[in-house]
């Protein structure tokens, strides 16, 4: 029966998993950090709309101050060309630093990949606690193993079927000659000399 090999699987990395529950983990605790922001927040505005009436007596007074207001405003108006003037200035700086900014996208994109990958590090930390956590036992390493590289098994040479062995060439037996037998001679006759039975003679 010829050999079975043997498979080696390799290890899963359960960081895509742990970073995964770390994220959700993480979502959660902004939506409970907001949600009491909130509620700050909240009490607040009571204190807020406790200065409401003060602020509506201040209204009249504004409405004093609208025409000194809008008597400013020709001289605000002449100052646009100006200021649009700087603006097209800014652009044009903008467009002559174009190059060097180019230049450091990928400097750029460097380090947001290293900010994004420590992140997903922290997330995977993080979900590997929160999964000790639930099971109630202590969050293990989250560096995946090399599997263990097994040697391979020397396969066994077939044993080779013993050749049969050819029987003998079988020596022909001759029987050995069996010896002729005289006839008994018969009761009342007389061997004769010669071999040939001589009758009696009758009287």
């Amino acid at each position: 029966m010829p050999a079975v090999p043997t498979l080696s699987l390799p290890a899963l990395d359960a960081r895509p998993f742990y970073a995964y529950v770390g994220a959700g983990d993480a979502a959660l605790e902004t939506l409970r950090t907001r949600a009491a922001a909130r509620a700050e927040q909240f009490k607040t505005v009571q204190a807020q709309f406790k200065t409401v009436p003060a602020q509506l007596k201040t209204v009249p007074d504004q409405l004093k101050s609208a025409p000194a207001q809008l008597k400013t405003v020709p001289e605000q108006i002449k100052t646009v060309p100006d200021q649009l003037k700087a603006v097209a200035t800014q652009l044009q700086e903008q467009v002559k630093n174009l190059p060097a900014l180019a230049a450091a996208l990928p400097a750029q994109a460097k380090d947001l990949q290293a900010s994004v990958e420590k992140r997903y590090a922290e997330l995977a930390v993080r979900g590997e606690q929160v999964v000790a956590e639930l099971r109630g036992g202590k969050a293990a390493s989250t560096t995946p193993t090399k599997p263990a590289t097994k040697k391979p098994v020397a396969k066994k040479a077939p044993v080779k079927p013993a050749a049969a062995k050819t029987p003998a060439a079988a020596t022909p037996t001759v029987p050995a000659p069996t010896p002729a037998t005289e006839p008994t001679p018969q009761a009342g006759t007389t061997p004769a000399s010669n071999g040939v039975p001589t009758q009696p003679a009758t009287s």
